[in-house]
């Protein structure tokens, strides 16, 4: 037996006492005094059989009073009744689209999962590559972040992918960078050489021309023939060829004099001169942190004398040791 039963017959059980006790208590406020008189006749009139000496012809019986009130008692339940099952087939209705509004979520979810899923890995690359070329960096690293056949396409292991959009960025292949520093995962590189570019663009200078090159600001600077003119001597300079000396330039505090004869010893490149709004906005938290540690590492660099491209390169190995693994369990 339902609750909703059980809770029915309650109520009708409590109306049916309430009814009885208003009728007695109506006969017993409404009972007038009875005042007794002989009867002229025992014989009745048919007219008046009905009733009885004494008593108001216009008075309602408990009979009728507990007739009128089961009347309205059943009508009020029926009224009920007929609300709780109207509520009751709203909220079946309610559960009823629920459910297919669910279930149609669920086939357009799986609808969404295998056309993002299935069809990316079964694409030739050639076609997948071309389709990824319109993307940019920022999605197209959010997209390695989908799911694994995303990350397989399009992470660590996708080199043929991040040498395309390298091209495609930086209008050249990158492969003489591979000479400052080893390429060990062309995604992480070509997100790195976004912030270390000026850096890397100095130090081959050094090793393919025998050039004296700093980076400040974003730029580079051929100081070769500067270092015996400085007035502090060419220690001060010689000690940061190679490396981004933006922090030791603004220690000495050079006068506007000074920053615009720095201008003849710049080393023009069409990536770096490109304004702010061309410029990749952001970049990877890991290659970020990451290049700032060898950054500082090769500013200090110059204490090891001799040793300092070795100590570099063991620097720069350390740091990408995380890549290097991450890669080869990618592949």
């Amino acid at each position: 037996m339902s609750s909703a039963a059980v809770s029915t017959g309650n109520r009708v059980a409590q109306f049916i006492v309430i009814t009885a006790v208003i009728s007695v208590l109506y006969q017993l406020f409404t009972r007038p005094a009875v005042v007794s008189t002989p009867s002229p006749s025992s014989t009745a009139t048919p007219l008046g059989s009905g009733y009885r000496k004494g008593e108001d012809s216009r008075r309602f019986t408990s009979s009728e009073i507990t007739g009128f009130l089961l009347f309205l008692g059943l009508f009020g339940l029926l009224q009920h009744k007929k609300k709780q099952d109207k509520k009751a087939d709203i909220e079946a209705e309610q559960r009823q689209i629920a459910r297919i509004v669910q279930s149609q979520r669920n086939s357009l979810k799986n609808a969404v999962s295998k056309a993002s899923g299935t069809p990316v890995t079964n694409l030739p690359l050639d076609v997948l590559h071309e389709l990824l070329l319109f993307l940019s960096p920022k999605d197209l690293a959010t997209c390695s972040m989908v799911c694994s056949a995303w990350e397989l396409n399009v992470g660590d292991a996708a080199e043929a992918l991040w040498r395309r959009v390298f091209q495609r960025d930086f209008d050249e292949a990158g492969d003489r960078f591979a000479q400052v520093f080893p390429i060990e995962c062309w995604r992480q590189f070509y997100f790195r050489h976004h912030l270390s570019r000026a850096v890397e663009l100095a130090r081959l200078l050094g090793i393919t021309e025998s050039r004296k090159c700093v980076a400040i600001e974003g730029q580079v600077y051929d100081v070769t023939d500067f270092l015996d003119l400085h007035p502090g001597g060419p220690h001060v300079i010689g000690d940061a060829v190679g490396t981004d000396a933006t922090v030791i330039w603004d220690q000495f505090r050079h006068s506007d004099e000074a920053k615009e004869s720095m201008q003849q010893f710049l080393v023009y490149d069409q990536v770096l001169a490109r304004p702010e709004s061309e410029k990749l906005q952001g970049n990877l938290e890991t290659v970020v942190a990451r290049w700032r540690k060898i950054s500082w590492a090769l500013s200090q660099s110059h204490c090891f004398g001799r040793m300092a491209p070795q100590f570099a390169n063991v620097v720069f190995r350390f740091h990408s040791r995380g890549v290097i693994s991450k890669k080869h369990v990618s592949s």
